[in-house]
């Protein structure tokens, strides 16, 4: 009786797996990973559902009941084999995107480098942040401010996009140059890669700020109150009864006073500034020893020319270089 029910049970599974909308090679419940474009090897594609999967372990507990299925992972080599279209959704130096209403992931594997912090495994759960934020939002997810979504994807991806932080943008806060995070609520700029990389520090530096202070499932419960009537600031009053305003404050006295990244640049600056000072001394040092060399060369080669007609001691001219720098007659 067990062997016929093993036997039953293996016949069941078999023919799950043949059943139609399962592609060769994918489980019930995986990611459809595919290629782009030819040349992509079965290796590769390997690599990445298995960064897929492991990306949704780490990322599981942060969005408790949701599943990324159905979700299909598009491979590419070079992003010329993006189309028109599609690359004008990729941000410059980025490695991928998210196509939200679509489930589809697209990675750019020329793109990603093979080292941490910017590699397939930090990509993959930074993209995977964006299907699982989605999702979580349910009818609410096409409200979810952009600065809100990078900035959760950076956070719990576990970095910043493009080699920005927040010691790059503690400058701008303090002087009042940053761009509004309203401004960001749609999209970020793709005109400029230094204000790109700004957008998605800040992003990753108020996010990071919001899931201290409100807590992570608080933040999440404030994304399913959005809709086409209620913002984030509406949210957030509704739910803690402070504006978002006086978050923000917070978050910029936060960044200025308790961060430590103004210590951190002032440091690196300090570093910077002290080249700077010591690169005219190091000139004049070398412009002495020439002077120096050049003395004695020519009061060597006079020596020369003495010896040639007259007789002259070996401690005379011993006495002459070793004090290239006397006054004549001494």
């Amino acid at each position: 009786m067990t062997r016929i029910r093993a036997a039953g049970g293996a016949a069941l599974l078999a023919l799950a797996l043949l059943l139609p909308g399962q592609e060769p090679g994918s489980r019930p419940q995986d990611f459809v990973v595919r290629a782009g474009e030819p040349g992509v090897a079965e290796a590769q594609l390997d690599a990445v559902r298995d960064a897929m999967r492991q990306a949704l372990v780490v990322l599981a507990p942060a969005f408790p009941g949701v599943t990324p299925w159905p979700c299909t992972v598009v491979v590419h080599r070079h992003e010329d084999s993006l189309g028109p279209e599609l690359r004008a959704i990729l941000h410059p130096g980025t490695p991928g995107f998210a196509l939200l209403e679509r489930d589809e992931i697209h990675l750019v594997l020329g793109l990603i480098p093979g080292r941490a912090p910017n590699d397939l495994a930090t990509v993959a759960r930074h993209e995977l942040v964006h299907v699982l934020l989605h999702r979580f939002a349910g009818p609410s997810g096409p409200y979810v401010p952009r600065w809100l979504h990078e900035g959760l994807a950076q956070v719990l991806a576990g970095a910043v996009y493009l080699g920005g932080s927040e010691d790059a943008i503690v400058f701008r806060v303090a002087m009042g140059q940053l761009r509004s995070f309203r401004d960001l609520e749609q999209g970020f700029p793709s005109d400029d890669e230094y204000a790109l990389q700004t957008s998605y520090a800040q992003s990753f530096s108020l996010v990071s700020f919001l899931r201290r202070e409100l807590g992570p499932e608080r933040l999440l419960d404030l994304v399913r109150d959005l809709g086409p009537d209620t913002d984030f600031a509406r949210a957030v009053y509704h739910r803690t009864g402070r504006p978002l305003l006086q978050l923000h404050e917070a978050w910029r006295a936060h960044l200025l006073g308790a961060s430590g990244a103004v210590p951190r640049l002032l440091l690196d600056q300090c570093f910077v500034l002290a080249l700077v000072l010591a690169f005219p001394l190091v000139v004049l040092a070398v412009l002495r020893r020439r002077r120096r060399e050049a003395t004695v060369r020519a009061r060597l080669e006079r020596g020369e020319r003495i010896a040639a007609t007259e007789p002259v001691s070996q401690d005379a001219l011993d006495q002459d270089v070793a004090h290239p720098d006397d006054p004549p007659g001494r």
